[in-house]
């Protein structure tokens, strides 16, 4: 698990759900790697390329940026982010911290609407 002790999840329940969330988080990056490696030896190697490619690795980011979100909101961490709600008051960061969820979950309404069409 992650070195954040102060944010660890207190229940076992807690624990086991972000044991899993950074298993998969190393799962996706590595799946997307993988893919990517694979189709750069292929179309360079042997003139031929995965013809699904990009769009598993393009899936694949769009659910690892969805985890790797919810990794840091929980181990209160993110990039570059935190500058600017730090500066403001605390009712603003929580309307902050509300537009951020309703754009992740508006994201992940596209998500499902691209992948259902």
């Amino acid at each position: 698990m992650s070195g954040h002790l102060r944010n660890a999840p207190k229940t076992a329940l807690g624990r086991a759900i972000a044991y899993f969330e950074e298993i998969l988080i190393a799962v996706l990056l590595g799946a997307m790697v993988s893919i990517t490696f694979v189709n750069v030896v292929l179309r360079y190697v042997f003139n031929n390329s995965l013809i699904w490619g990009l769009e598993v690795v393009l899936v694949l980011f769009a659910w690892l940026v969805l985890f790797g979100l919810s990794h840091a909101f929980r181990i209160t961490a993110h990039l570059g982010v935190d500058a600017v709600v730090n500066i403001v008051s605390k009712p603003m960061q929580r309307i902050f911290g509300l537009a951020a969820a309703a754009c992740c979950i508006f994201y992940a309404v596209l998500l499902m609407k691209g992948a259902w069409d």
